[in-house]
C-alpha cells in the first residue's frame, strides 16, 4: 500500500486545497500561517505515521495528526468568530466539516492499528 491509497491522507490532502483557496481571502497573515501550518502537519504526521513499523511510533504520529486536527478546527472556527472577513458561513461551514472528517478517517487508522 502506498500513502496516496490512504484515505485519511487523500482527505487531509484535500482539505488543504480548500484552505489554500479560502485563506486568499484572509487578510490577517498570522493567523493564514498558523492555519496553513496546522493542515500541513496534519499531512504530514499521516506520512510519518505510515512510515513507521513500530506499533508505538505509529500511533504516536496518528494521535499528533488527531490533535493537529483539532487546532485547525479551532483556528478555522476563529474566522467565523472573529476574522470574519470575505468568508461566507458556508465556506466556513465546508471547512470544518472536511476537517471533523480527517479527524474520523485517522480515529479509524488509529483503531486499526491498535489491534
Amino acid at each position: 500500500m502506498k500513502i496516496e491509497d490512504v484515505i485519511a491522507w487523500q482527505k487531509a490532502n484535500l482539505l488543504n486545497e480548500e484552505l489554500k483557496r479560502v485563506l486568499v481571502l484572509v487578510e490577517d497573515v498570522t493567523l493564514k500561517i498558523q492555519i496553513q501550518r496546522t493542515s500541513l502537519s496534519i499531512i504530514n504526521n499521516i506520512i510519518e505515521a505510515f512510515e513507521r513499523t513500530n506499533k508505538k511510533e505509529t500511533l504516536f504520529y496518528l494521535y499528533e495528526a488527531k490533535s493537529s486536527c483539532v487546532a485547525l478546527y479551532s483556528k478555522v472556527n476563529l474566522l467565523k468568530f472573529i476574522y470574519f472577513v470575505n468568508l461566507t458561513n458556508f465556506q466556513i461551514t465546508y471547512l470544518l466539516k472536511l476537517i471533523i472528517e480527517v479527524s474520523v478517517l485517522i480515529t479509524e487508522l488509529i483503531s486499526s492499528k491498535k489491534k
